[in-house]
């Protein structure tokens, strides 16, 4: 039942995550509130990628997963890409204006994108703008106080 049993620890939630990512370097974890239940969001490094986790507060079960391949830093293909500049003018002329509250570059499944977020009112906008093409790949819009 939502809101009944004991919160766990983080130590417990931080090695529920090494189950998870053998071998892997747990890199944060955050306790939060989400949907009205107690979440930790833990990020985990093993490798080249980069791991999203999300836990149940109180069972400790596993809600999200997620990994993306890092980047080698001298890889010549940047200078083909867009650049976070211009995803950001896409993402805003979409929204039609609002503040960037962020925006990353990603490797999505082998395709490399910007992930722009966008307030705008009461809504909250999670663009993905491809980088190299900058077509629109996914477009998501929520009310912030969900």
């Amino acid at each position: 039942k939502p809101g009944k049993g004991k919160i766990i620890s983080m130590n417990k939630c931080r090695k529920l995550a090494k189950k998870q990512v053998s071998n892997g370097k747990i890199t944060s974890v955050v306790k939060k509130y989400s949907d009205g239940i107690v979440v930790y969001k833990v990020k985990a490094q093993k490798g080249n990628k980069k791991y999203k986790l999300e836990f149940h507060g109180r069972t400790g079960k596993l809600l999200e997963f997620e990994w993306d391949l890092t980047l080698k830093r001298n890889n010549n293909s940047y200078k083909d890409y867009i650049g976070h500049e211009r995803a950001k003018q896409i993402a805003l002329k979409r929204t039609g204006g609002g503040h960037v509250v962020k925006a990353e570059f990603e490797m999505e499944d082998g395709v490399p994108v910007y992930e722009v977020e966008i307030i705008k009112e009461e809504l909250e906008y999670d663009i993905k703008v491809h980088a190299l093409t900058g077509k629109i790949l996914e477009f998501d819009v929520d009310s912030i106080y969900d």
